[in-house]
């Protein structure tokens, strides 16, 4: 299990994770969304697995910043691992056995940046010390100057002792462990491969290591034909090894699904009541935009840790306002307010408010109409500036950003054609099919409402995504 402790603007905040992908940026859409300068809509990636952490900078932004040395590109991190990312400071924190263990494994490259370290020569130093890893702190004799009368000054030598006890026993212990290492993975994989057996043994011992997806992938070499082979006995073992690993999956997209809701409560309700509801009696349109958020928080995470506190604050606001009354004109029109004052704006959804409250109050057709209009020129407005936004990104090789303001615009804007144009410059960006893959992976609700755009669905098919 990873901790992650987030520091910025003053306020700390700590998360837990078990296994799992999140993204971080300062989009809304991102697991992990920061609040600090620097930092991109889709900054970087952390995949947290039983015996590794793996930060991914995404292309095209600033490089994080880990333990001090920038970080572009992959980036295998360490037990306590520090980030950097715009103004803010992320703490990894795992058991250090299992990161030690994983970093042992870990190809070369991954360790290259430290090495770029320069080294400053020391000053009127009477010996050398090599800077080399192997011959760290041994000292290498000096030779003198020629005097004028070509003398040579001797310099004394001296008896090597020959290495202390206790590193021959360091050097000792660490071949052991190498060989340790060796012999278990080879005691893994002998006799592996389509044996299903056998990759029932080693699924279960990677399972008892917390190693969770490579025991499914053992568990997946076999096939139709090794499942009927199976004796009952090891078809008992496997049944049971498939539901455990079934269990984890499901406890691990809880977490990550908390974690997305923990944020949301930050955002969407915990922010909204100490900036807007204040006094005893705070105004009726706003206690109905604060119960709404909290009857949808309440669907989409019903087991959520911190429901208690939500349900507190749900029953003392609505002594004061039920949501059962009809809404009027007011309170209909601070509903639209907040639907478009932060980014991404959902005029979409802004809309559709306004023609449902049409429908049940006709008496409000002038104001409606006239809400209507006004929104219909911003959203014109916004249309035109992120777009432009959207072409400087990728003109600044951050296409991550371009992309996310692109799909935005595609599924929050109420006018089909500004969507159109929007969806016409996706699909025609080079390497869209992986951003694309990447949406479907990473963020399957939004890919899904992306997909209903015809554009981006021929795309998506077109390109076998």
């Amino acid at each position: 299990m990873a901790r992650l402790i987030l520091e910025e603007g003053g306020e700390r905040r700590a998360f837990r994770f078990k296994q799992g992908k999140l993204t971080i940026g300062s989009s809304e859409g991102c697991t992990l969304t920061l609040k600090s300068g620097g930092v991109a809509e889709i900054h970087c990636d952390l995949e947290i697995g039983a015996k590794r952490v793996i930060l991914r900078a995404r292309p095209g932004v600033q490089a994080p910043v880990v333990d001090g040395v920038p970080a572009p590109g992959e980036t295998l991190l360490g037990a306590s691992a520090v980030i950097g990312i715009g103004g803010a400071t992320l703490r990894v924190d795992m058991d250090e056995s299992a990161i030690v263990g994983a970093a042992s494994a870990a190809p070369a490259p991954a360790a290259a940046p430290a090495a770029q370290a320069v080294v400053q020569p020391e000053v009127r130093k009477p010996a050398a010390r090599s800077v080399s890893g192997r011959g760290k702190g041994r000292v290498v004799p000096q030779v003198a100057q020629r005097t004028s009368n070509s003398q040579v000054q001797r310099v004394q030598r001296r008896v090597s002792k020959g290495m202390p006890a206790w590193g021959v026993g360091l050097i000792l212990a660490g071949i052991g462990l190498v060989g340790f290492v060796v012999v278990r993975g080879m005691s893994l994989d002998e006799g592996t491969g389509f044996d299903p057996g056998e990759c029932i043994r080693v699924a279960s011992v990677l399972y008892n290591e917390a190693d969770h997806g490579a025991a499914s992938d053992r568990l997946d070499k076999i096939d139709s034909v090794g499942l009927a082979s199976l004796s009952s006995n090891q078809r008992a073992q496997y049944d049971n090894l498939r539901k455990r690993l079934a269990a984890r999956g499901r406890d691990t997209d809880n977490d990550m699904a908390n974690m997305l809701g923990t944020k949301w409560k930050a955002t969407q309700l915990d922010r909204f009541r100490a900036d807007r509801l204040h006094g005893a009696n705070p105004p009726r349109e706003r206690l109905r935009v604060y119960l709404k958020r909290v009857r949808e928080f309440k669907e989409r995470w019903p087991a959520h840790p911190e429901m208690a506190e939500v349900l507190r604050y749900e029953t003392r606001f609505k002594e004061i306002c039920d949501l059962s009354d009809p809404a009027n004109f007011t309170d209909m029109a601070y509903e639209v307010k907040t639907m478009i004052w932060a980014m991404p704006r959902d005029y979409k959804g802004a809309f559709l408010v306004v023609e449902r409250h049409l429908i049940a109050n006709p008496g409000d057709a002038a104001h409606c109409n006239d809400l209507s209009a006004t929104m219909r020129t911003e959203q014109a407005e916004y249309f035109e500036d992120r777009m432009q936004q959207a072409k400087y990104h990728w003109k600044k090789k951050e296409e991550g950003q371009a992309v996310e303001w692109l799909v935005q615009l595609i599924i929050k804007l109420e006018d089909q054609g500004m969507a159109q144009q929007a969806a016409n410059e996706l699909v025609l960006l080079p390497g869209i099919d992986q951003w694309l893959k990447g949406y479907k992976d990473d963020r399957p609700l939004k890919f899904g409402i992306l997909v209903r755009h015809p554009t981006v669905a021929a795309a998506v098919r077109e390109l076998g995504v």
